[in-house]
Formats: C-alpha cells, sequence, structure tokens
C-alpha cells in the first residue's frame, strides 16, 4: 500500500489499529506523565519510488529501543553512540515475525510506548506489513506532537535532523551519509529511529524547549 493521507485516516478506524490508535499521547504533559513506569520503541519506514514518486514501497524498517527516559539526566551526549546499529536484509514476508522478535526481546515488564516523528507512513506500514506488532504496545507518540504542544503558537516545527541541530547534536550524527565521496547521501532508517530516540530525550530538557518558544 501507498502511504497517502487518504490510507492513513482510514487505518484509524480499521479494526487491527484503532485500539492504539485512541491512545495517541499528544501533550509535553502526558509524555512526562509515562516516563515512570514506561520503555520506549522507535520506528522509522524508509520507502523508495517505483515507477512515480505516488507508487511507492517499503525499503528499510529501522527499530530502536531505549527502556527508560530520565529528564534529569543532562549529562546525555550529543552525540550519538553509533550509526546504523545491526543491519539484517529479510524477505518482506518474514518482515513481521522478525519485528515482533525485537520487540519481545526488548520487553522489560513496562508499558512499550511506540514512538516516533512524523508517523503518517509508519502508521500504514505497521498496520499494513506487521500488524501482529501492534497489540504489543501501549500507546504511542508521534514527538512532532509533542514539539508542536511545547510551542503553542501556529508556526513551523523543524524536521528531525532541523530539531537535533537546534539542540546542538553533532552535524555529522545528524545529516545522511555520503554514499561515496561527494557522490550523494543515503538515509538509512535505523539511523533515523536512533535519532528519534535522542529527540524524545532532547525534549525533556527544559534549555532545548526554551529555544522552541523563542
Amino acid at each position: 500500500m501507498t502511504p497517502t493521507m487518504t490510507n492513513y485516516k482510514r487505518i484509524q478506524g480499521a479494526p487491527v489499529s484503532r485500539d492504539l490508535f485512541k491512545k495517541r499521547i499528544t501533550t509535553l504533559q502526558a509524555f512526562l506523565e509515562i516516563l515512570d513506569d514506561s520503555s520506549f520503541l522507535a520506528l522509522d519506514a524508509e520507502h523508495v519510488p517505483i515507477t512515480s514518486q505516488a507508487d511507492r514501497v517499503l525499503h528499510q524498517v529501522g527499530l530502536a529501543y531505549i527502556k527508560t527516559l530520565k529528564p534529569e539526566n543532562s549529562e546525555m551526549p550529543v552525540r550519538r553512540g553509533h550509526r546504523f546499529g545491526q543491519q539484517r536484509r529479510i524477505n518482506l514476508e518474514d518482515l513481521e515475525p522478525a519485528v515482533i522478535d525485537f520487540i519481545q526481546n526488548c520487553q522489560s515488564g513496562r508499558n512499550l510506548i511506540l514512538v516516533g516523528y512524523g508517523m503518517p507512513a509508519e502508521w500504514i506500514y505497521l498496520s499494513t506489513n506487521f500488524p501482529r506488532a501492534i497489540p504489543l504496545f501501549s500507546a504511542w507518540v508521534d514527538l512532532r506532537d509533542i514539539a508542536d504542544d511545547i510551542v503553542s503558537s501556529v508556526g513551523k516545527i523543524p524536521w528531525l535532523r532541523g530539531l537535533l541541530r537546534m539542540f546542538d547534536y553533532f552535524r555529522f550524527d545528524i545529516e545522511p551519509v555520503n554514499t561515496n565521496a561527494g557522490n550523494g547521501t543515503a538515509d538509512n532508517a535505523g539511523d533515523d529511529a536512533v535519532a528519534t530516540c535522542a529527540l524524545a530525550h532532547a525534549l525533556l530538557l527544559e534549555k532545548n524547549r526554551q529555544k522552541l518558544r523563542f
């Protein structure tokens, strides 16, 4: 299924996804309230065009797990510890069991929160390609909602990398990697999932929230 806003709206009421979709966390206060008993799994999907920009197929799924977010920890480095992490090449029919296996190996007895940034495509692929993973989540949060809530005014919120640059993350950890010196760049879904975890922590720090407000 090619991601479109029509498809995104359709899955909001679909039996496989509607229960979790209703458990959307949209405010900073609600986000802060779940920290004590929750772990977080970031999801990012990359898709590529086939015959046109409107005809896209799933190319990569990135997952990153963080057991706890601690807003009082202001010493978290602004450089990510690694790029890409473990990569696996699997057939589409094997994607769902691979995703479920990853999630089940991460579970810690805490509520598991699905997290992303700008998530229509991720929701479509989640409900289409690995729907049996949906019941494993207690709630979900699109960090763009949290950023919008912090700003509390009409304005343009930067994209994921723009926010991390604003919060002083090292630019070489944020930008896509050069595929060959000077010959283009390549996004990586796993790398973006790690960046999403970094943003989740960054939004908990008041010094970063002040940068969004002004």
